[in-house]
């Protein structure tokens, strides 16, 4: 008896950030909650209060900007430093007003630049809606 199985690349999808497209390979969301601890008297432990911290976003993948890859350089470095919030759409799911943390650009001479980004949002995630 033989198996055949049928082994097939995921496109990647696209996901916008102002007026760049990233075709993000790998897409990475995580959450930390903050749960401060005390006990009693006796040594028995209880919980004493609870912080939600961000949402990370880590999107890693690649531009298309043809002869001029330095253009999202330049617009990720400009909003690394700045105040600006973005919403991206991401299969479905909706991250809104989210600052830029970290990204590393590799321009390899390809015709595409390899770029990975990490965005960080307080607010719940949706899911696109219409």
């Amino acid at each position: 008896m033989s198996i055949e199985t049928d082994i097939s690349e995921r496109e990647a999808f696209p996901v916008v950030l102002g007026t760049h497209t990233i075709f993000a390979d790998k897409f990475k969301v995580s959450v930390t909650r903050h749960i401060a601890e005390g006990s009693n008297s006796s040594g028995t432990g209880f919980f004493t209060a609870f912080g939600y911290r961000a949402v990370r976003i880590e999107i890693s993948g690649r531009i298309y900007d043809g002869d001029n890859p330095f253009g999202f350089l330049i617009f990720v470095n400009d909003n690394t430093r700045g105040t600006r919030v973005f919403n991206i759409n991401y299969r479905g799911m909706k991250f809104t007003n989210c600052y830029i943390q970290h990204y590393d650009f590799t321009d390899s001479g390809d015709e595409c630049t390899d770029v990975k980004i990490t965005l960080l949002s307080m607010d719940r995630i949706t899911e696109v809606s219409g």
